[in-house]
């Protein structure tokens, strides 16, 4: 079922040629089995534009074997947090992406003798009025080691603002593409995995970008950050 929204579509011509997003086709030998229903969905959704692009980098990851104390993963968050936030680093739209803790090993031989956490690190993404961006673009991440110490932290973030409003397609069209291999992202292996949650939202590619289009997120359990992306805009042949 659709929901109605108050955007205005604008009608502009040769608007396909302005979408940048390369959808690559595979012939999945994996399967994708829905353990959830299809979603709601608006009639249409912003386009946005790409206006600047910010990127920084401090410090440098440090994967040496190290016996100090490193602190727990609640407060690796509330140090990274506090560290964005007193030195104006925080974009407003950023959320919470995930905590991950880095191990150091010692061998012999071939064989692990020792094992220790050597950092936490931290990473945040972006929400756009509510909707998930996913995809290698906009990041920040804080990697924090021993003595509580900040000692890594990148960010890559776009300036963007509103464009034009496009139409978007059913989830059921995108589960379809899904199935027939018409993904944004290349898939490193053919594993087949559950669906679980169904969600609109953008894709930020690494690389240069000159719009954000809505997509169709298919994810897999939770915990497991395996997600494939569709596009989710409509295309009117006239």
């Amino acid at each position: 079922m659709k929901k109605n929204t108050k955007l205005i579509i604008s009608t502009v011509i040769g608007l396909i040629c302005v979408l940048v997003i390369v959808v690559v086709y595979f012939q999945f030998t994996a399967s994708f089995p829905l353990k959830t229903s299809f979603p709601e969905y608006p009639e249409n959704m912003v386009l946005y534009e790409v206006t600047g692009e910010i990127n920084q980098q401090f410090g440098a990851l440090d994967y040496g074997f190290t016996s100090s104390k490193i602190p727990t993963e609640a407060e690796a968050i509330n140090i990274a947090e506090a560290y964005l936030a007193s030195n104006d680093l925080f974009p407003n739209d950023a959320v919470f992406g995930y905590a991950e803790l880095v191990m150091g090993y010692l061998s012999s031989d071939g064989d692990i003798v020792q094992e220790n956490a050597i950092e936490y690190s931290i990473t945040y993404n972006r929400e756009l009025s509510g909707y998930p961006v996913v995809g290698p673009g906009d990041t920040v991440w804080v990697a924090i080691a021993q003595d509580n110490q900040v000692v890594f932290y990148y960010k890559n973030w776009r300036a963007l603002q509103e464009a034009n409003a496009v139409e978007i397609i059913t989830p059921q069209e995108a589960y379809d593409k899904l199935v027939n291999g018409e993904i944004i992202e290349t898939p490193l292996s053919s594993e087949s995995f559950e669906i679980y949650t169904i969600l609109l939202g953008y894709y930020a590619f690494a690389a240069d970008q000159e719009y954000y289009e809505p997509v169709w997120i298919f994810y897999g359990p939770d915990g497991s950050q395996l997600y494939y992306s569709v596009v989710a805009t409509k295309i009117n042949a006239e």
